[in-house]
């Protein structure tokens, strides 16, 4: 990139938090520990090895950490005002155990039932923004209390799914 982009990302968090508190959705001590005055910090690209893999030409799964970016503890607290929607999804498997303790529920499958089993290769990157931001947005307008707007809530969501800048750690 030739010019720094995180000085203009964070005024317009800045600008969109001032904004938030003005409507009473958040305090002054929230839009504090939201806003990060620090705005050199990118995020850091790395590979997690997959060792059970294989033993030669171990893949990795790609990471991109957000400790110290402008955008972390926006992700925070998205994170906790969408975790609790989470449990209303009938489809979702948190991790293995979860789906063993699905199935272990099941009584009997019918002889003629062919059972299936996906691995994802690269989910999260791949679906369009505007498409987990419609999907945000649904979710957020299930919940009863609305202290802080499905409106405001989606636009920091967009923060950080398009101006999450990272280098190679």
């Amino acid at each position: 990139m030739t010019n720094d982009p995180l000085p203009s990302v964070n005024e317009y968090i800045k600008a969109l938090l001032s904004t938030m508190v003005k409507k009473n959705e958040i305090s002054n001590k929230v839009e504090e520990y939201l806003y990060v005055k620090k705005t050199t910090q990118y995020g850091r690209f790395y590979l997690l090895s997959k060792i059970h893999k294989r033993e030669y030409d171990i893949p990795g799964r790609r990471v991109i950490s957000n400790n110290g970016t402008v955008t972390e503890n926006i992700s925070a607290f998205i994170d906790f005002y969408l975790k609790p929607m989470f449990s209303k999804v009938a489809h979702i498997l948190e991790d293995t155990q979860g789906f063993l303790n699905r199935i272990k529920d099941i009584d009997t499958i019918p002889h003629n039932a062919i059972l299936v089993s996906f691995d994802l290769i690269g989910l999260y990157p791949h679906i369009p923004h505007d498409e987990r931001i419609t999907s945000i947005k649904r979710f957020l307008n299930m919940r009863n209390r609305k202290t802080v707007s499905t409106e405001s809530l989606c636009a920091l969501a967009n923060i950080v799914l398009e101006e999450n800048y990272f280098e190679n750690g």
